[in-house]
C-alpha cells in the first residue's frame, strides 16, 4: 500500500514540474480537460467561436477580457506567424491556475481527489 501511494505522489510531482516547463497551447490543452473532467461544457473543444463566452458563463469570477485574452493568445500561438511572449505564456498559465481553482471549489469530495492526484490539474 505504501508504495502504491508514493506512486502516486511520485507521478503528480512529475506531472507538476510538466505543467511549469508547458507553453500555452499545452495549457489551454489541459484546461479543456480539466473542464470535460468537470463536466462543464463537453460539447465544446475550445475552438468554437463563442467558447470564450461560454467559458466566462461556466467559470465564476472569470472576465470576459481574461477569457478572451486566453483565446486569444492560445489561437496566435497556434495559427499566428509570431511565438507568443513571455508575458503571454504566464497569463495563460496564470489563467490556466485561476481557472481550475475555481471549477476545483465547486467539485465533491471524491471529484477533488481525481483532479488532485489522478488527472493532477492541481
Amino acid at each position: 500500500m505504501f508504495f502504491i501511494a508514493a506512486g502516486i505522489l511520485v507521478r503528480r510531482q512529475v506531472k507538476l514540474r510538466r505543467m511549469k516547463k508547458a507553453d500555452c497551447r499545452r495549457c489551454f490543452s489541459k484546461l479543456i480537460t480539466a473542464v470535460h473532467a468537470a463536466g462543464v461544457l463537453r460539447e465544446y473543444s475550445g475552438q468554437e467561436i463563442d467558447f470564450a463566452e461560454r467559458l466566462v458563463q461556466a467559470v465564476q469570477g472569470l472576465s470576459r477580457e481574461e477569457s478572451r485574452k486566453l483565446v486569444g493568445i492560445v489561437n496566435q500561438a497556434a495559427f499566428g506567424a509570431e511565438p507568443p511572449s513571455e508575458e503571454d505564456e504566464a497569463f495563460v498559465k496564470q489563467a490556466y491556475r485561476k481557472i481550475v481553482q475555481r471549477i476545483y471549489r465547486n467539485l465533491s469530495w471524491y471529484r477533488k481527489l481525481q483532479f488532485r492526484l489522478f488527472y493532477v490539474f492541481l
